[in-house]
Formats: structure tokens, sequence, C-alpha cells
């Protein structure tokens, strides 16, 4: 798990997670189709999706990746905040 994935509340990983899962429903078969999704995703996971969704889908799917950096720059800065 990356320093960002232990502080997280339960809230922001399930906020996460959710969103992690979202990506794959939406976007698997376009974008994300050589990968497996993990049941716990951690922040490092959901970049690795956001890279993904941006070099291989369109304005739609840069779109979600930009959300996804969002949460993950909110939990991350919210680790760094409480070390």
């Amino acid at each position: 798990m990356t320093a960002g994935g232990d502080a997280m509340t339960g809230s922001s990983h399930q906020a996460m997670r959710d969103a992690y899962h979202e990506a794959y429903r939406r976007y698997g078969t376009k974008c994300l189709w050589n990968m497996s999704p993990v049941d716990n995703p951690n922040t490092e996971n959901l970049r690795i999706v956001a890279r993904r969704l941006k070099l291989h889908g369109w304005k739609e799917e840069y779109a979600f990746a930009r959300k996804l950096e969002g949460i993950c720059n909110a939990i991350d800065g919210s680790a760094e905040a409480h070390p």
C-alpha cells in the first residue's frame, strides 16, 4: 500500500474503491482491456487507471481520469497533513 493508503479514512477509501470499479465498468473494454482489477485498490492503482484512460480514451475518459486524479490528490494531501 502506498504511503497515502495508510492514512485513508474508511469513507475516502470507499470513494476511491467505487471510482476505481466504476472506471472498469465504464471504460474497461476500451481503455483497460489488458489489465485486471484488484479487489482493494490504493492510490497507486487509481493513478495507473487514470493514466490508461488518458492514453487510450477520448474527452469523456480524460475527464473521468481527472476526477480519479483529484481523488488521489485529496487522499495523498490528507495523508501528508496527518503524518
